[in-house]
């Protein structure tokens, strides 16, 4: 989203010679959760690189994460409502996976948070991935929810 916000001619050209679909990683509706994500953008980037996009009449993809052990429920809803603002034309949802070499992953497998074993690490939205968080109420999130 950052890329886009700061070079917004770029999109348009690209767009102009034949780029239709741009994936974007905006993970996040909650500013708490960017930042554990060390992802170095900002909501509102986050909501300009899909107005940005949508300008040159392009379509998204959209890249959304929910899971995080810290996530509450605010930021949970912060994220839903970011995405159906943006409403990206494919939405692709994921939930936090603790990868090992990756920061917080590393963080959730020394402090015995990771449900995973080296045969089932995906980023699918299914399953438990983490311990202390309610996985029915994202696939409540996921199929509509919004308080």
């Amino acid at each position: 989203a950052d890329g886009i916000c700061k070079y917004p001619d770029l999109v348009k050209r690209l767009v102009k010679v034949g780029w239709e679909l741009v994936s974007v990683g905006f993970e996040s509706g909650s500013q708490k959760m960017l930042d554990l994500m060390n992802k170095g953008t900002m909501v509102e980037q986050n909501l300009e690189a899909a107005r940005i996009i949508k300008s040159t009449g392009a379509k998204i993809y959209g890249n959304y994460m929910l899971g995080l052990p810290w996530e509450t429920r605010e930021d949970i809803q912060a994220t839903a409502r970011m995405v159906d603002m943006i409403n990206a034309e494919m939405p692709s949802w994921a939930f936090f996976t603790p990868y090992p070499g990756c920061e917080l992953g590393e963080y959730c497998i020394k402090e015995g948070l990771s449900l995973l074993d080296r045969n089932s690490y995906d980023r699918c939205p299914s399953g438990r991935k983490v311990s202390h968080v309610d996985y029915d109420y994202l696939n409540k999130v996921l199929g509509g929810l919004r308080e």
